[in-house]
């Protein structure tokens, strides 16, 4: 689940904009011009914990034009940086985080692996554990780096359209 956002023009067509292959949480091979990103609920709660963002998150920017949508896209990349960008050692923070995870035989087993399991030899733990905000590693993961890169796409379909209207979902 996430979000699907394009640039349209007055035309009622996606806007069209410099060709690329990577397209947030999908890949087009031999790459497109089209001015449409995905991006994965995943990252959500950073979006809605910037201030102009808190009631819509990212679908703050739906209905506004690539030019009334830039301000509001560099803030919140601004305070992305801000809050999990530490400039006096020119790294990204370390938070700690809370997830759910099966563990078989005292081993813990990687999502989606579990399905091979009986519920009867799933035991479910709540752990702690420390997350990187800068890694990359994995699109899925929500980091604050992901996050801001999503939102840099954004920025620079933005530029590429100015005159194009946000549409989403």
């Amino acid at each position: 689940m996430g979000y699907s956002l394009w640039l349209q023009d007055k035309n009622g067509q996606v806007c069209q904009g410099k060709k690329r292959e990577n397209l947030g949480n999908m890949v087009c091979i031999g790459g497109t011009t089209e001015l449409e990103f995905n991006i994965t609920y995943n990252y959500s709660t950073y979006y809605y914990e910037a201030e102009g963002f808190e009631k819509e998150g990212i679908r703050t920017i739906y209905g506004k034009t690539g030019k009334q949508s830039l301000p509001l896209l560099r803030k919140l990349s601004a305070q992305i940086m801000k809050k999990y960008f530490n400039a006096s050692k020119n790294r990204w923070k370390q938070t700690i985080r809370h997830k759910k995870v099966a563990v078989v035989n005292g081993e813990v087993i990687p999502q989606g692996e579990f399905i091979d399991y009986k519920d009867d030899q799933i035991e479910w733990r709540e752990i702690d554990y420390i997350c990187d905000e800068g890694d990359i590693v994995d699109y899925w993961e929500a980091t604050a780096r992901n996050a801001f890169n999503a939102v840099q796409r954004l920025i620079e379909m933005a530029t590429e359209c100015p005159d194009g209207v946000w549409y989403g979902d």
